[in-house]
């Protein structure tokens, strides 16, 4: 049971571009998966077979191929933000880099695979900070997690949060940079 989208390298660099402009951390800044869950249908795998192959280069291939791709007209709406960063910040940004939407790729793939080695670090900070507590609660041992770095305080606390509420998402920087300052100096 998957759903495939067609997501190209183009989708990739505008959201990596958009995350970047919202403050998004490592695990934003990676970008869209190539193989995911569907939110709010964890059975579903979400797949982007495209998602490294440029638009031109789709543009091209149903050119040469016949084909008729269905363009959704909501696209063209400035108001919407991607399309403002597609049509407008974009075209500005390669002028000055040409080369930019391949660079965002890139770095959206060197920060997957660090985010897979701090995801590593945080499952042995886990296994070592994590202490039993009542049901439906939380517990660190306060000395080994003050001793971790701030990054991993701040992943563990988003793990904790994840299991808690698992419906909330994108939690804000600050909040969580608050609790690990309150740990800190408490």
């Amino acid at each position: 049971a998957a759903v495939l989208v067609a997501h190209n390298a183009d989708d990739q660099a505008e959201t990596v571009l958009l995350r970047l402009l919202r403050g998004a951390g490592l695990a934003g800044l990676r970008g869209m998966r190539p193989l995911s869950r569907v939110p709010g249908a964890p059975q579903l795998l979400l797949g982007r077979p495209l998602l490294t192959v440029p638009r031109a280069a789709i543009d091209a291939y149903c050119a040469q191929h016949g084909l008729q791709p269905r363009h959704d007209a909501s696209n063209a709406d400035q108001t919407i933000g991607r399309n403002r960063v597609r049509h407008e910040l974009l075209p500005v940004l390669e002028a000055a880099q040409p080369r930019l939407r391949r660079i965002l790729g890139r770095t959206a793939a060197v920060l997957a695979s660090e985010h897979a080695v701090v995801q590593q670090a945080a499952d042995s900070a886990w296994a070592q900070s994590v202490v039993d507590a009542p049901a439906g609660q939380l517990a660190f041992a306060r000395k080994q997690f003050g001793a971790l770095l701030p990054a991993l305080q701040a992943e563990l606390l988003r793990r904790a949060v994840r299991r808690l509420r698992p419906a909330l998402r994108d939690v804000d920087y600050a909040p969580i940079a608050i609790a690990c300052e309150f740990v800190r100096t408490a």
